[in-house]
């Protein structure tokens, strides 16, 4: 966790969470071009989730299941079947990690890559608190894949609201 003061004494708390299900593990080598560690453990997750603020921006590498990037992936692009279900249960628990710690009461910032196109979406997100639903405001911005245009962001942090800038190419 870290936090930034932005003009007029705004500070904004910013939560980390890395490591992502690759979609094409049945295609890589254990051990040379994949891990079984390349997910994040619950006591990895521990910092995000035990934060004693809620964060206004989140830096992961895996995005959140939102309705439009779940729309946009399809059928999986002929993934492995037991490969995309990986990488889908993983995205789900990702998702939960990350909505348990969001206030419902403003909007947060994600942002990531691990899918290598640009992608921008605000939607609400549920979670269940307390026996509750609750609705969870977000703005994911996943950033392109290296050397292409939306790759390159500036997070600014000086006004009340956290804004990701692209970087023209």
């Amino acid at each position: 966790m870290s936090a930034g003061s932005g003009d007029g004494g705004t500070t904004h708390v910013v939560g980390w969470l890395a490591g992502a299900a690759s979609i094409d593990r049945g295609m890589r080598t254990p051990g040379e071009s994949w891990w079984a560690a390349e997910l994040p453990t619950d006591e990895q997750a521990k910092g995000l989730v035990t934060l004693p603020i809620s964060p206004d921006v989140v830096l992961a590498h895996e995005a959140l299941a939102t309705p439009g990037l779940i729309s946009r992936l399809g059928d999986g692009f002929g993934w492995d079947p037991k490969d995309l279900a990986y990488a889908r249960l993983a995205q789900r628990e990702h998702t939960s990690r990350v909505l348990s710690v969001l206030d419902p009461t403003k909007e947060t910032l994600l942002v990531s890559g691990h899918y290598h196109f640009r992608h921008s979406e605000r939607a609400a997100l549920e979670r269940l608190s307390d026996g509750e639903v609750v609705s969870l405001p977000v703005r994911q911005e996943i950033l392109d894949r290296e050397r292409t245009p939306g790759s390159l962001a500036v997070l600014d942090l000086t006004g009340e609201t956290p804004r990701l800038e692209d970087v023209p190419a």
